[in-house]
């Protein structure tokens, strides 16, 4: 190894208690204070994803190249760490496994023997004895412990159920959206987009801007692995707005009826192929987020309200045919043409003068003569 050569890191999933305490009873006085804190830090550290040089890692780990190369190799030995080289290229992927766990430490035949060897009888013995079951007797007692009611559920809602289904069968998730989310995650590896990130929350945003800013699968898969920082270990969901929101969208002419897709590229046919200005990308955002309106009704309003208002967006009153729409629930074109329409469509937003009419009594000259001279 050398210290330039490219390096990234697969982990594995926590470890339980029991793999916790074999990693440190038995592998630690087998593997040494260096491998067992470099695979400590593989572990628990920040995720590498995009490659970086092994010279970060010996910084991070305050160790020579060739210290880190001898400390790989014990790991190996040992299968937690599985070292992958790139045929052809200085380039590796370091995988991290589980320890054994207790049990199944004790019942491999050369871990267990070298252990003796290595740190003796009595110690393999001590830890031995500990493992013991030494499980309390229950006969003569009655179990009266509290136990959780079921009418604590009474409040459980369908949107709360949704947050369940996807944990009985991670490859499926219901989202309502253009975008082909079960499609896209199974193309993606789960080293370029962990699985501790697909959240249901996570994922809705995902198909929210592709909706929004016609995002293609492949485009999002280039974004997804950019806006996971490994510093703060987060899904960055400010970030991956602002990618999708600046993204330069690909133009195809519509046919009259077609409403049900992304709404960047609904507003470019309305605008006839102009690339849409930011000013409009974060009205398109706001529908969508702030107002929860789907695509087909947020286009639906735009076009309406271009023809309405003389090709142009005036954000209150926008807005407020938005919050309207939400507060009754319009959900289909058909709702959203039946609701705007119900307003004033003749109003082009220009002040209309009131008709006056002339209500003025014809004046008698004898009064006002009256008039003038009292006023002398």
């Amino acid at each position: 190894m050398l210290g330039k050569d490219l390096y990234r890191i697969e982990k594995c999933q926590e470890l339980s208690n029991d793999e916790v305490k074999s990693l440190s009873l038995f592998y630690r006085p087998l593997i040494g204070s260096h491998s067992y804190a470099l695979y400590m830090n593989m572990l628990y550290g920040p995720a590498v994803i995009e490659t970086k040089e092994l010279n970060c890692l010996c910084t991070v780990m305050n160790m020579s190249i060739d210290r880190l190369e001898k400390s790989f190799e014990i790991l190996n030995k040992y299968r937690l760490i599985k070292t992958l080289k790139k045929e052809e290229a200085d380039e590796y992927i370091f995988v991290v496994c589980k320890p054994l766990s207790m049990n199944e430490f004790t019942r491999n035949n050369i871990y267990s023997r070298n252990f003796i060897l290595n740190c003796g009888g009595p110690l393999y013995q001590e830890i031995l004895a500990d493992m013991t079951d030494t499980a309390v007797s229950h006969r003569g007692f009655k179990d009266v412990s509290s136990k959780l009611d079921a009418s604590v559920l009474e409040s459980w809602s369908l949107e709360n159920e949704s947050y369940i289904e996807p944990r009985k069968d991670s490859s499926t998730y219901r989202i309502d959206s253009f975008f082909d989310i079960n499609g896209f995650l199974k193309d993606i590896s789960d080293n370029l987009f962990p699985k501790k990130y697909r959240t249901l929350e996570n994922l809705k945003a995902i198909a929210e801007m592709a909706d929004i800013y016609n995002i293609s699968k492949d485009k999002m898969r280039t974004y997804i692995p950019s806006i996971i920082r490994s510093d703060s270990n987060e899904f960055d969901l400010k970030m991956l707005k602002n990618k999708c929101m600046y993204s330069q969208s690909d133009y195809r002419k519509l046919g009259d009826d077609e409403y049900a897709v992304p709404c960047i590229l609904f507003l470019m046919n309305l605008q006839d192929g102009k690339e849409v200005s930011e000013y409009d990308r974060k009205i398109l955002f706001k529908l969508s987020d702030s107002y929860n309106l789907n695509p087909v009704v947020i286009n639906t309003l735009l076009e309406v309200h271009l023809k309405k208002y003389d090709n142009r967006i005036i954000e209150k009153i926008l807005y407020s045919d938005a919050s309207d729409l939400h507060r009754n629930n319009v959900d289909t074109r058909q709702k959203a043409l039946a609701r705007l329409g119900s307003r004033n469509t003749n109003n082009t937003g220009r002040d209309i003068v009131p008709d006056y009419k002339e209500t003025n009594r014809d004046v008698d000259m004898s009064n006002l003569e009256t008039f003038l001279k009292n006023r002398n």
